[in-house]
């Protein structure tokens, strides 16, 4: 489950553990996603967002001004 708790801030719910959720937020300035998932950094290394970064953009399409 995706909620927007700001503007370009949202709660992802964790697929694996329903109790967990992380922050995904665009920083406009960077142009950049963020998010505080542990593999966020593993990913951010390799040059690929992670599964919550992705669940946020499908889910809100073309909602965030880019």
């Amino acid at each position: 489950m995706i909620k927007r708790i700001a503007y370009n801030v949202f709660e992802v719910e964790s697929e694996t553990d329903p109790s967990k959720t992380y922050t995904v937020f665009y920083d406009r300035f960077r142009k950049k996603f963020f998010c505080t998932c542990p593999g966020f950094v593993t990913h951010l290394k390799n040059g690929k967002p992670c599964k919550h970064i992705l669940s946020v953009l499908s889910s809100i399409g073309n909602e965030i001004e880019l």
